[in-house]
């Protein structure tokens, strides 16, 4: 059960600091740059030649990896916030 309270700890911990980061300056600069990213992406593949499957990968790439860093930065939110929910709820007795 400790090493149970060490890990929802840590992934509380690692969730606030992710939280707090994307407060920051640079975590807004990353969110900006990723959907900066996303757009650029989108836009390549309206104009990609179907024809051309490396033109359109080359667009999807762009688009999936600004939506991957996104993704990546709010799974450790949501995984810090049901961590620390959990952690919450057995201070209080409440069952999972």
């Amino acid at each position: 059960m400790s090493s149970d309270v060490g890990l929802l700890t840590d992934a509380a911990v690692v969730g606030r600091m992710v939280e707090d980061f994307l407060h920051s300056d640079i975590g807004l600069y990353l969110v900006q740059c990723a959907d900066a990213e996303i757009d650029k992406g989108v836009e390549a593949l309206k104009k990609a030649n179907a024809e051309n499957p490396s033109e359109v990968r080359s667009a999807q790439n762009q688009v999936i990896c600004g939506e991957y860093i996104k993704q990546w930065l709010e799974e450790a939110v949501s995984a810090g916030l049901r961590a620390q929910q959990i952690l919450e709820d057995r201070q209080l007795g409440v069952s999972e």
